[in-house]
């Protein structure tokens, strides 16, 4: 009996990891292969995106996320936790300059400044290794 609760609880923690590699889905960012700890990696989110998630594998280093938007408008993206994303740092990067994300103190989402057209975000890596990293994005129009 004991552990067959164990055996159901991690098929329940690992249910969104498992559905994510069985099911292609074009609204999941995810940086492919282990990042060495200084590198940074840069992703295009696919614009036809207006939500999705960001499952990052032994994350290390940076991931610099380009949000583009379809129509040229003003527009955020917000980012909530998923799977450990508690222990990720959020950046939001424009004109060169960057502004660290704190969570919204309502519901701990983490949301850029509107920005028109492109929101580039930065993603720090913790110093911890971690075996994977999640959080769910949603982008906001204005």
């Amino acid at each position: 009996m004991r552990y067959s609760l164990y055996y159901v609880a991690f098929v329940m923690c690992m249910w969104p990891v498992i559905t994510a590699w069985l099911f292609d889905d074009p609204c999941e960012i995810s940086p492919r292969g282990m990042s060495v700890e200084n590198e940074t990696v840069v992703i295009y989110a696919n614009n036809n995106c207006i939500n999705g998630t960001i499952r990052w594998n032994y994350p290390r280093g940076n991931v610099l996320i380009h949000f583009i938007s379809r129509d040229f408008s003003v527009f955020s993206v917000c980012f909530s936790n998923w799977l450990i994303g508690n222990a990720l740092t959020f950046f939001d990067v424009y004109n060169g300059f960057e502004h660290k994300l704190a969570p919204t103190v309502d519901q701990g989402y983490y949301c850029t400044l509107p920005h028109k057209k492109e929101v580039i975000v930065r993603i720090q890596a913790p110093e911890t290794l971690l075996y994977v990293a999640g959080v769910r994005y949603e982008t906001i129009g204005y």
